[in-house]
């Protein structure tokens, strides 16, 4: 089936090879010609007689390809309501049935002490019966439902996973919570053959957690229970599904939170499952990886040559995803983890006072930083909307690394770093000993550069007391000032909004 045609036909989901071809054969070569033959029940049952289908099968291919989101929410409000009568009504019936047995019971044993010679026997009263039949109908019918609730319950988890993104930040905070776990977990109603589902949603609700935990944590804090979360979720050897794909993919991110305070596999995972989506790419995500593994590296002279080499590997793996990605929006994460990184390895140098960042640059730290962040403000300005707000965010992190760099060279020895501590806990030092962090919050570079990126995220009004901003500074540990400001260091910030 060399058409267009069939290919767009065999995208559909529920389709497979043998009514792929069954309809190829019946003259139904596109997704229009299938919605108008399926779209209502008379013409179902006539194309199942022609195709020698079930009705059923059809059903489920209408429901999961062409209901609009809305049509499908107000279906599954459908359902939920009849759950909740059918729980009524079979708790209703049962308490009418014990009431008949009791009855039963007793005239059974008050007639058996006045005959005692005359045994009375007699099947169960009508009313029993009927009631019996219609609690067997009743579960009849949440039993054929039940489909239907786990293929919205899959359809809702992979809709979550479509908001991961291609990088940290790229869609906001994560559209999912343990209200959303607790309903997935009510519509698969503990089928064990669901176990994957419910370990992704599962672990979609704990991402959510450490991203949305609002002004309680610190982004140690946060990296800390991204690190605790890593060990509940096992690696996957090789993955089988898309349910694996989706467990690689959200390992990789728990390990990219956790801001290199978990220990390093010994093999790094299978970074290709996540093809399965068109919204990430294997590039990025082996840039995070490689990230998430320098992260984890001791703040010490002898790494600098390991970050070196390894910022090459991440360029790479990014230039790899780019190319995949094409003229799609998520292109524009490549920007995102190469300049990412280059800043990381710029302030690790400066935190052990080098004046360049040689081998892999001969500039100084803080002259190296204003050259990356006129390359990530042109990638701003070309990306196209979807793709600007984490890169925006990125160029907030460079101005203040600049002023991380200035403080450093004139406090020099001021944090001294412990033997093995790593990225996320030496910037933690470093922003409890800055006493220049209120400046740098009202700095006009500042200002400025966190107003665009507000902008671009979408945030209307004051951009210091948006969610939006305090959601940013608290998972990125080199927006000191930036997080003071936005919480408000003082009275008098609060009020002057």
């Amino acid at each position: 089936m060399d058409e267009r045609s069939g290919i767009e036909l065999s995208l559909l989901e529920g389709m497979d090879e043998k009514l792929l071809v069954r309809l190829h054969q019946a003259g139904i070569r596109r997704r229009e010609e299938l919605e108008s033959r399926i779209a209502a029940p008379d013409a179902r049952r006539e194309l199942a007689r022609e195709l020698g289908i079930s009705t059923r099968r059809l059903e489920i291919l209408h429901h999961l390809n062409f209901l609009l989101p809305e049509e499908r929410a107000e279906r599954f409000l459908v359902l939920e309501r009849q759950l909740a009568e059918r729980d009524r009504t079979v708790n209703h019936e049962m308490r009418q049935m014990w009431r008949a047995i009791l009855v039963f019971l007793a005239a059974g044993f008050v007639i058996a002490l006045v005959a005692v010679w005359h045994p009375w026997k007699s099947g169960p009263p009508p009313a029993i019966e009927a009631q019996a039949e219609r609690i067997a109908a009743l579960e009849r019918q949440v039993a054929a439902l039940r489909p239907l609730g786990v293929a919205h319950a899959e359809s809702l988890v992979l809709a979550a996973m479509a908001s991961v993104g291609p990088a940290p930040g790229w869609s906001g905070p994560l559209p999912w919570s343990e209200r959303e776990d607790a309903q997935v977990r009510a519509l698969i109603d503990g089928d064990d053959r669901h176990l994957p589902v419910r370990a992704v949603s599962l672990a979609l609700a704990r991402l959510a957690r450490v991203e949305s935990t609002g002004d309680t944590l610190s982004p140690l804090g946060r990296a800390r229970l991204a690190a605790a979360h890593v060990a509940d979720f096992p690696a996957v050897p090789h993955p089988a599904d898309v349910w694996d794909a989706c467990a690689v993919l959200l390992r990789t991110r728990f390990r990219s939170r956790a801001l290199g305070l978990v220990p390093l596999d010994p093999e790094s995972p299978d970074l290709h499952a996540a093809a399965a989506w068109a919204w990430t790419s294997p590039g990025f995500l082996t840039a995070e990886e490689f990230l998430a593994r320098l992260e984890s590296l001791p703040v010490r002279a002898e790494t600098l040559p390991l970050w070196s080499e390894t910022l090459g590997r991440i360029r790479e793996a990014a230039d790899l995803g780019r190319t995949r990605e094409g003229a799609r929006p998520e292109a524009y994460a490549r920007d995102y983890w190469v300049r990412r990184s280059e800043l990381e390895y710029a302030v690790v140098a400066a935190l052990l006072g080098r004046s360049d960042l040689q081998p892999f640059h001969a500039s100084a730290p803080a002259a190296f930083l204003r050259q990356r962040l006129g390359f990530l403000d042109g990638a701003v300005e070309k990306a196209p909307p979807r793709g600007r707000p984490p890169l925006a965010w990125l160029a907030v992190e460079y101005v203040e690394a600049e002023a991380l760099v200035d403080w450093l060279a004139a406090n020099p020895g001021r944090v001294q770093p412990a033997p093995e501590a790593g990225w996320v806990t030496v910037l933690d030092a470093v922003a409890a000993a800055r006493d220049d962090l209120p400046a740098v919050g009202r700095s006009g570079a500042l200002e400025a550069q966190v107003a665009r990126a507000a902008q671009l995220s979408g945030v209307a009004g004051d951009a210091w007391l948006a969610p939006r901003t305090r959601w940013e500074t608290g998972l990125r540990p080199l927006l000191m000032a930036t997080r003071a400001r936005a919480l408000g260091a003082g009275p008098s910030d609060r009020a002057a909004h």
